[in-house]
């Protein structure tokens, strides 16, 4: 599992998609989804892009050992949506956890593996 708070973090800004490499029709398309969400959401809304599907994709299929294996739920009650909290009990599953000091790297292999840069 990749949880929401993990992907939250894996973002960039609106200035760095103008460095970003849309050299055939895949990236093309790739980057215009891209400026289609600064230009809907992000600009209004003070808001970097978010790699939220692209990471949950991946993350379990290019950085397996970013995972390990432990007991946890997510929260659904609007008090802390979307965080991943530690269980005693219960089955475990892999979880991904993106360290803060991991967020720059993981977001470059990612744009890599877009062919974006």
């Amino acid at each position: 599992m990749v949880p929401w708070d993990t992907r939250h973090q894996l973002t960039i800004p609106a200035s760095k998609l103008g460095l970003l490499k849309a050299h055939d029709e895949r990236t093309q398309f790739v980057t215009s989804l891209m400026d289609r969400f600064f230009t809907l959401y992000g600009m209004k809304l003070n808001r970097e892009f978010e790699f939220n599907d692209p990471a949950a994709v991946w993350l379990p299929l290019f950085a397996p050992q970013q995972f390990s294996e432990r007991r946890v739920e997510v929260v659904t009650s609007a008090d802390g949506f979307g965080a991943v909290v530690e269980l005693a009990e219960g089955p475990p599953i892999m979880l991904h956890s993106c360290r803060p000091e991991d967020t720059h790297t993981i977001i470059n292999e990612l744009l890599v593996k877009l062919d974006l840069v």
